[in-house]
């Protein structure tokens, strides 16, 4: 009985500790997806209306600025979840018209030090993948 005990306790902490890390998988996924869809949104807006935009990455959150980062000319602001954070803490500028922009790297990691690297190129398109 305490060895079939045993093996229960066992499979459960294991089991728990899978969700876990599921869980902050999902966490560093869903932040990413949503930069990036408001990254495209706001790309498309300063190739059609000529406003250059500044994507400013901080440690816990991104901040979307049209022109010039003034809190008054905030487009968007994204909190990350608890342990998800960003590296570097820099802006990204996306020129007006053409949606040109720096080649820049942003490494996003979660709470479990998974990673996810977003390489933004000059045309202004990124490709992400999982370290």
């Amino acid at each position: 009985m305490l060895l079939v005990l045993g093996i229960v306790s066992l499979l459960m902490t294991a089991t728990t500790m899978e969700v876990e890390r599921a869980k902050n998988r999902i966490a560093l996924q869903t932040t990413v997806d949503t930069v990036m869809q408001e990254y495209e949104h706001v790309r498309k807006q300063a190739m059609v209306e000529g406003e250059s935009y500044l994507l400013y990455f901080y440690k816990q959150r991104v901040i979307y600025y049209c022109r010039s980062i003034d809190p008054n000319s905030k487009v968007f602001e994204y909190e990350f979840p608890t342990g998800v954070s960003a590296y570097p803490n820099r802006y990204l500028h996306i020129r007006g018209g053409s949606g040109y922009l720096e080649p820049m790297t942003v490494t996003f990691t979660g709470a479990d030090h998974a990673q996810i690297q977003l390489s933004f190129q000059l045309g202004g398109e990124y490709e992400g993948h999982w370290l």
